[in-house]
């Protein structure tokens, strides 16, 4: 990636699978329901008159519950958690500079949280990629946070708010597979636009910021995994939820990308005020590594995720690897 386009084409060692910049058509608030559990997360809601989306998006089904409420992470639970409502969050519009824009709105009643996570259908059951997404968070609401993740359990969450958007910065963790953690900016940083980019590859995980390299893990995932934009209420005290956003903008800039490896080096393995918005741009696959945009302007525990939420605005795509790096 060179800009905020949205990513289109082969990137280095990554074949694209898949790019999403939402400009497909409006979805509104309502039709990402009666959503699939693991294994295929599609929501008939929208299979009749929004096809692409029935193929390319799910999410979790209505009525999970995120880690705050399950405990899953092992926090016990606690006493202000949510549920996942796609159906009351989840849609696509036009903004009105014609970017079409992917919005996830969490909502609260003042004891229960309405969240949301995400599931680029066509990156799923992935073992290495490259996973790119560009977004924005409109507010840091205390009271709710995010992991983007793979879960196997073997884990890697980047990036993840892991308490609450409202103190947390922004961090990047493997769990299982290895052990580490970094926070590689500040809290402050959500609420500006950000490209957010992955590469898993046999021996190495490697992180971007901005097209930077922020942190390097030096170990091979083990297994495939989907990737899950997973969006939920806070560990910590309850209160408002955030808006989150992802878009391209201007029109035709990234918001979310993959790139994944060729199949032959896959190896199988509320209140009105109470509210938190995602929408989001774009999308791809590949399966080799490429250049960053450098642009300046939940975890999943036994069957059941962990989330966060804010205001943010994100370009998707993801590829897979080619070949050896």
């Amino acid at each position: 990636m060179t800009n905020n386009n949205t990513p289109t084409g082969d990137c280095g060692p990554f074949v694209q699978v898949y790019a999403e910049n939402f400009n497909g058509g409006d979805v509104p608030v309502g039709a990402f329901r009666t959503c699939a559990g693991d294994g295929d997360f599609r929501c008939a809601g929208l299979k009749t008159n929004y096809a692409h989306y029935y193929d390319t998006l799910g999410a979790y089904p209505s009525g999970w519950p995120d880690t705050a409420t399950s405990g899953a992470d092992g926090n016990g639970g606690r006493t202000f958690g949510g549920y996942y409502r796609p159906e009351k969050a989840v849609s696509v519009y036009t903004a009105s500079n014609g970017d079409g824009q992917m919005r996830v709105h969490m909502t609260s009643d003042g004891s229960v949280n309405s969240v949301a996570a995400v599931v680029p259908r066509k990156c799923m059951n992935l073992r290495y990629g490259k996973f790119t997404e560009r977004f924005i968070v409109r507010t840091r609401t205390p009271g709710f946070k995010m992991a983007h993740l793979r879960y196997t359990p073997n884990e890697v969450d980047y990036p993840e708010a892991g308490g609450n958007f409202s103190s947390d910065p922004v961090s990047v963790f493997t769990h299982g597979f290895a052990e580490s953690g970094a926070d590689v900016a500040p809290g402050t940083a959500w609420t500006s636009w950000h490209t957010y980019s992955t590469e898993i590859v046999p021996g190495s995980l490697r992180f971007y910021l901005d097209g930077e390299l922020v942190k390097t893990v030096n170990a091979d995932f083990p297994e495939a995994a989907d990737w899950v934009l997973q969006n939920e209420s806070a560990l910590a005290a309850p209160t408002r939820p955030p808006e989150r956003r992802w878009t391209s903008t201007p029109r035709g800039s990234p918001a979310t990308s993959t790139w994944l490896p060729r199949p032959t080096d896959l190896r199988p393995s509320g209140k009105a005020d109470q509210n938190a918005i995602l929408e989001r741009g774009w999308r791809s696959a590949f399966t080799r590594p490429c250049r960053e945009s450098r642009d300046r302007g939940s975890r999943h525990r036994n069957g059941r995720p962990w989330r966060g939420t804010s205001r943010r605005r994100v370009r998707w795509e993801c590829r897979k690897r080619s070949r050896a790096p």
